[in-house]
């Protein structure tokens, strides 16, 4: 069912675009801080990344809810999904990074391993060892989105109806 004249896919589209504004923006804050504070030590650095990441992927934890909503046609706005997700921000932190997790290390370890098979061929760096590495990576990747897409609905669904999930044992 349209909403204000818009279809589900456009509303989808609209609701990528905000996620990846606001993420650019909160990025943007470790940057500023940096800019006007000056560089300074590792530890400093790490003082200030590492709770800007956590914070990063803790707002797209929950705004990342809005994929699994749009695509049933159920247009959520932001401060919809922020009620929708309140007192889960951390949990969906955890499906993301325990989903997203395993991939990347399956990836590096997938891209390592092919290296050193190349390197014992003695092919090396060629422009087909580079292609197939891409190849690797991008299907590993398209693995891990399948896999977060699947995490992110099951979790809509639970917080969406968390009575019903228990009772179907989801």
């Amino acid at each position: 069912m349209p909403i204000g004249g818009v279809n589900g896919t456009q509303n989808f589209f609209i609701a990528i675009i905000k996620i990846v504004i606001v993420y650019c923006l909160a990025s943007m804050i470790p940057g500023i801080f940096f800019y006007y504070m000056g560089t300074g030590t590792t530890i400093d650095s790490l003082v200030v990344l590492v709770p800007s990441a956590i914070f990063l992927f803790w707002i797209y934890a929950r705004l990342a809810i809005r994929f699994p909503a749009t695509a049933v046609e159920n247009y959520l706005g932001t401060i919809d999904v922020f009620n929708l997700t309140k007192e889960n921000g951390w949990r969906l932190l955890w499906i993301i990074l325990i989903v997203a997790v395993p991939v990347l290390l399956l990836n590096i370890l997938v891209s390592f391993g092919f290296d050193l098979v190349l390197d014992s061929l003695e092919i090396g760096e060629s422009w087909v060892s580079e292609v197939i590495d891409g190849v690797l990576s991008e299907i590993l990747g398209y693995i891990s989105i399948a896999c977060g897409i699947t995490a992110l609905s099951v979790s809509y669904k639970f917080l969406l109806e968390p009575d019903q999930a228990v009772q179907d044992g989801n």
